[in-house]
């Protein structure tokens, strides 16, 4: 195993307490079930048009199922949503929406100044610092 250097070590431990509980993987699978009857929709749907234009028999058969699938699609979506929104206001995280851009709360913004810029995140003097800042940029840009 390499030898983690304490950034790394500290970045993977932030990653590892970010992951999302056990418990919500059984509503991203409703909702994952939701997106399979969103497919199963479009198929029957599809086959529906082609029994229409053929004149076969199951041709309201199969259109009944596109809307059948299509309303389980839309409850299992909006209900495995609501259901990971709740308990995350419940345990006190926020729903993990997006794995590849998550949510940014103020302390995982703070950190990262702090950490790749480094402007101390507890310096009582940040928000008169950026004022001064804002103003001089418009006091320069006034006079260009």
């Amino acid at each position: 195993m390499p030898d983690l250097t304490p950034e790394r070590e500290v970045a993977s431990r932030e990653a590892i307490a970010r992951r999302p509980a056990r418990k919500s993987r059984g509503l991203k699978a409703i909702g994952l079930l939701g997106f399979a009857c969103l497919g199963l929709m479009l198929v029957l749907g599809g086959t529906a048009i082609a029994a229409g234009a053929s004149d076969r028999d199951a041709t309201v058969w199969l259109a009944l199922g596109a809307i059948i699938a299509g309303l389980f699609a839309i409850g299992l979506l909006i209900g495995s949503r609501v259901l990971l929104r709740r308990r995350a206001g419940r345990d006190g995280e926020r729903a993990h929406q997006d794995p590849i851009q998550p949510e940014t709360t103020a302390e995982e913004a703070e950190r990262y100044e702090e950490r790749y810029h480094g402007f101390p995140v507890d310096h009582t003097g940040k928000h008169e610092r950026a004022r001064d800042e804002r103003s001089a940029d418009r006091h320069h840009d006034g006079k260009a």
